[in-house]
Order: C-alpha cells, then structure tokens, then sequence
C-alpha cells in the first residue's frame, strides 16, 4: 500500500492550502482548531452543545494509525495563526467493508473546497483499502454531508433524530450517477489521485 503523501492544493477562492495525514503530535493542534469553530458547527458535528473537545474524540483521535483509522488535515499555507482548517477521519469497523467517517470545517473555510477535497482524500483512502462503505452518521440541518453523497449515490437513512450515510465506493467513477456534484467531484478525484492511489480508481 501506498505511503500517503502531503500535498498542495488551491482551494476554490486561490487560498493556498496544504492537506495532509494526521500525525499523533498533532493534538494540540486540533484543539486550537476546536477553539475557532461556532457554536452551531460545534453542535452539527458533535451533537451537543460542547464548550470543549469531547474525551471520546479526544481518545478516538489518538488512535489514528493511517491503516484502519485513517486521518487527513488541512493547513492554510498563507495563514500560519491557523492552526487548520479542516479534517477528514475513518475508522474501519471489525470484519467489514464499512469505515465510520466523519469532517469537520472551520467556519471562516465552509464552502471554500475544503470539505469536497476532504472527502476525496477518504474515498481514495477506502479504496486502497479495500472499504466498500464509507458511513456518516449527521443531524439532518446538516445538509451538505447529506446531499452531496446522495447526489454520489449515497443511502440515506432516516435513524429517528440523525440520518445515516452510507457512501458506496466506486473504483470505477463512470459507475457514478448523473448529477451536477458528481463532475466536481471526479475532477477533485483527478486532482488528487496520482498523489494517493493513481491504480486504484479510474
């Protein structure tokens, strides 16, 4: 399997960003990142309304491991007083092709790129992997980790107060259906392929 590789990537704006595998010293980091989310996206991605890092995810996030729990960040090359600005994690469950995902964003970064490259890191990830599903778990106001993979394909499942995402990974991308997300991102996937995995989706 292939050594995941840090690279460069403009965002959609031209912000100059670096994405790159989580590594353990990194912590702090994301703490500092936690600080500078809103108190709504604190609430969509964990929730509750948490004042701090959760212990769990705190636990969870030294776990990663980059095989079966796999992390990606992302860094604002022009702004080195953030510490980052996004990131992207799974967890492959026991004996199954199904990997728990989940993201997060800044709120200064949303609707910049950062989520859609994100996820196109983990999809190439699973790949490699051999992970068939990659699983979300999201409150419904959360829309765009919702609509985005069902317009990829994804079964959403209503759980009674969250839906549940399960994200089919293609490694043929023609598979993929018609719509207006899918061209965004199979040009993301282009874009970033031949640095991750180039043989194993097309």
């Amino acid at each position: 399997m292939p050594k995941p590789t840090a690279f460069e990537l403009p965002l959609k704006d031209s912000t100059p960003a670096l994405f790159r595998p989580a590594r353990s010293n990194d912590l702090e980091r994301i703490k500092q990142g936690f600080e500078l989310m809103s108190p709504e996206s604190r609430y969509l991605r964990f929730f509750a309304p948490v004042q701090r890092l959760p212990e769990d995810s705190l636990r969870q996030l030294q776990t990663i491991d980059q095989r079966s729990h796999v992390a990606w960040g992302a860094i604002d090359l022009s702004a080195p007083q953030v510490p980052g600005i996004g990131l992207a994690r799974f967890q492959q469950l026991e004996q199954s092709g199904i990997a728990e995902m989940s993201f997060v964003v800044i709120d200064a970064y949303q609707r910049r790129g950062v989520w859609t490259v994100l996820l196109g890191i983990l999809y190439l990830e699973a790949a490699v992997r051999g992970i068939c599903t990659l699983r979300a778990n999201i409150l419904p106001e959360n829309r765009v980790p919702i609509s985005k993979p069902r317009e990829l394909g994804a079964l959403v499942s209503d759980k009674g107060g969250t839906y549940q995402v399960d994200l089919i990974v293609q490694k043929d991308l023609s598979l993929l259906p018609q719509a207006s997300f899918v061209q965004t991102f199979r040009q993301t996937i282009k874009k970033i392929r031949g640095r991750l995995c180039p043989q194993e989706v097309v």
